[in-house]
């Protein structure tokens, strides 16, 4: 039996950034992809394994299986290799949450085990020319694509990002505008982004700026639009170069972009499915036609928008590629496991003040879980292992 492995690494984007293998996260983010390391059961199978600092305990388990999630092997990378040192294992596929210098690194000693279908893969390897293809500014060549097509229902071309490589000339462009979004190159989850609501930048302002046109040599710079609703087109890049559309995310931020949740089996307000559609297909078609459709194999999201300009509702097609899996791909998966008619919330934790164990119990004793016909009806499941006592964290919450 062969096995896919997996391993979660939201830090992706930052350690592309840093292009060195040696790339170590600071002790915040370290933390959070330990608290949230067994995520990636959702993506397994019963024959799969998920690499883990700590193997969760069984009454856990016993939760997680008694919904109907999948019960794969948790692993540590050493005992990973051990047992395929050991010919106990037999590997298919590697499967990190993002691809990175840094995680190719991590798995020198593993990727000769995987089967040819893998090695002969775009992902088998970090070539320097990928790093494009996960950055802003390849975001923005799409989006300039997608506009290109007229369409009445996109943002229009004067709202899009520009590229600047120095500080006098954001300067300049910002006093232009009432209030903008400054966006590094290479980020996720809302990080990397500064909001500039007023007239004056500040001295931490120009301190970020130059920060980051140091380390990442340029700044994308947006107006800041009246945004509505924050949503995701879904996609997936299969061994033929094809792109396949998955479906959708509906997600929320906070008011500084940063993550927050995503909602299962609500429809997306504000929005005419016809539209979506439309966009569905010229994100797929463009990304098909680019060379990221040959130098990539998995899932990956599109954020867009839905924001107000006068009296319309317009969408802002692209604003960044997530080349990786993604909270929007979670979300689908996870419908499966909740019935219908239920309404659910997939959130991330984070309380400087209380761990995610404490917080897991009180939710516990507040949120009976109930499942009907092996569904989830109502109710709260931990999604992330709370034994770690951490300030991290990630669940889900069901209303029937």
């Amino acid at each position: 039996m062969k096995s896919n492995v997996y391993i979660y690494n939201p830090t992706c984007e930052l350690a592309i950034a840093n292009s060195q293998v040696s790339f170590m996260p600071n002790k915040h983010l370290r933390d959070f992809e330990k608290s949230l390391d067994i995520l990636m059961t959702v993506f397994a199978t019963d024959d799969d394994i998920v690499l883990v600092n700590e193997k969760p305990k069984a009454n856990f388990l016993g939760k997680y299986k008694s919904i109907g999630f999948p019960s794969p092997k948790y692993l540590r990378m050493n005992e990973l290799l051990e047992k395929l040192e050991a010919k106990d294992l037999h590997i298919e596929d590697i499967r990190p949450w993002g691809w990175s210098p840094n995680i190719h690194h991590v798995f020198k000693d593993i990727k000769s085990y995987c089967c040819s279908d893998f090695k002969n893969s775009p992902n088998y390897n970090w070539r320097e020319e990928y790093k494009n293809l996960y950055s802003r500014k390849f975001a923005l060549d799409i989006l300039s694509s997608v506009i290109e097509k007229n369409r009445e229902i996109y943002l229009s071309k004067s709202k899009m990002a520009k590229i600047f490589y120095n500080v006098d000339d954001i300067v300049n462009e910002f006093n232009k505008y009432d209030a903008v979004v400054l966006k590094s190159p290479w980020s996720s989850s809302g990080r990397g982004v500064q909001f500039l609501r007023k007239k004056t930048l500040h001295d931490n302002n120009l301190q970020w700026i130059r920060s980051v046109l140091k380390s990442q040599g340029y700044i994308m710079f947006e107006p800041l639009l009246e945004k509505k609703v924050d949503f995701s087109v879904q996609l997936f890049i299969n061994e033929n170069s094809k792109v396949e559309h998955v479906g959708y995310g509906y997600f929320k931020t906070n008011e500084n972009g940063m993550y927050d949740s995503n909602m299962i089996n609500h429809s997306i307000p504000n929005v005419d499915v016809k539209n979506l559609e439309i966009l569905a297909k010229d994100l797929t078609e463009l990304i098909e036609r680019s060379e990221l459709a040959k130098n990539y194999r998995g899932y990956l999201g599109v954020d867009c928008m839905l924001f107000r300009e006068g009296d319309e509702i317009k969408i802002h097609p692209c604003l960044e590629i997530n080349l990786r899996y993604n909270m929007g791909t979670l979300a689908i998966k996870l419908e499966q496991y909740i019935c219908s008619e239920s309404k659910a919330k997939f959130r991330v934790y984070f309380d400087p003040k209380k761990s995610f164990r404490i917080f897991h119990e009180e939710m516990l004793v507040q949120n009976e879980l109930i499942v009907h016909n092996n569904l989830i009806k109502s109710g709260y499941v931990a999604m992330s292992n709370p034994d770690y006592d951490l300030n991290f964290g990630a669940y889900l919450i069901v209303e029937a």
